[in-house]
């Protein structure tokens, strides 16, 4: 498995969404929707490499998901998106790898101190 903590180009969140509660109408009877707790956050890392990965290579991206030294880890195959290949440089191969992170461990990243 190849490890990945440098080159990271981009770190974005995205929480699930929660809609309002609206109530639905059945046949005979109305059942209102119940409101639920949000369910985590899908992290999307995108990395760059002057080496292109195997097709299928695992990853580990080790990440500082607040900036402020609490790296996260996370683990998968990650997908290619493009390939930036200029005259006099050298060609960069990038990649974008997502994981899901629970609400615990959500609220035990922001509880850790500095």
């Amino acid at each position: 498995m190849i490890e990945i903590s440098e080159r990271i180009t981009r770190v974005t969140t995205s929480s699930d969404p929660i809609p309002p509660p609206t109530p639905r109408v059945a046949a005979r009877s109305q059942v209102a929707t119940v409101a639920r707790a949000p369910s985590g956050a899908r992290v999307t890392v995108e990395f760059s490499r002057s080496v292109p990965l195997s097709p299928g290579q695992q990853v580990r991206v080790r990440y500082d998901f607040t900036g402020e030294g609490h790296y996260m880890d996370c683990v998968g195959i990650p997908q290619h998106t493009y390939v930036v290949a200029r005259r006099g440089h050298l060609v960069v191969f990038h990649y974008r790898l997502s994981h899901w992170i629970t609400p615990s461990t959500l609220s035990r990243i922001r509880a850790k101190p500095a």
